[in-house]
């Protein structure tokens, strides 16, 4: 099922989206881009692409990085779990952004004219490695296969 044709670029100028991505980046200094799909009328959600740096996130939350995000293993560097680029659970981050970004939708102080079309929402589609993070041996997982 299609939804309701927006486009991609209607949704980056959004006033929501705009201050939905500005509260995330604050509120979770680790997240460094938040993009659109290109697919963004499939689903009544809008799934969003989290751009993160996860060494600094390890760095404030005391976990490690999955070995397999070493710089000398293959590169599988997006994942629909943030716990998957994590040698523990850290669902509970994803439950902080997911209730981050229905606040942004849900708050009476937006007026509806400068929501998304059709009251959409926004959703965790992906976490992606950003081209910028920095690697730390230090927080990373060490290999179980060397």
């Amino acid at each position: 099922m299609s939804y309701p044709h927006t486009t991609k670029e209607e949704i980056e100028k959004n006033y929501q989206f705009q201050l939905a991505k500005r509260i995330v980046k604050k509120k979770f200094p680790w997240v460094k881009d938040i993009r659109l799909p290109d697919n963004i009328n499939e689903y009544s959600l809008i799934f969003l692409d989290f751009y993160i740096d996860p060494w600094m996130l390890a760095k404030d939350s005391g976990v490690k990085v999955s070995a397999f995000l070493r710089n000398d293993t293959p590169f599988f560097r997006q994942s629909p779990f943030l716990s998957v680029l994590f040698n523990e659970d850290v669902s509970d981050i994803d439950k902080e952004i997911k209730k981050t970004l229905d606040s942004v939708h849900d708050s009476e102080a937006l007026p509806r004219e400068l929501k998304i079309p059709n009251r959409r929402k926004f959703d965790i589609g992906s976490f992606q490695v950003s081209d910028d993070a920095k690697f730390d041996d230090e927080y990373t997982e060490k290999s179980k296969f060397r």
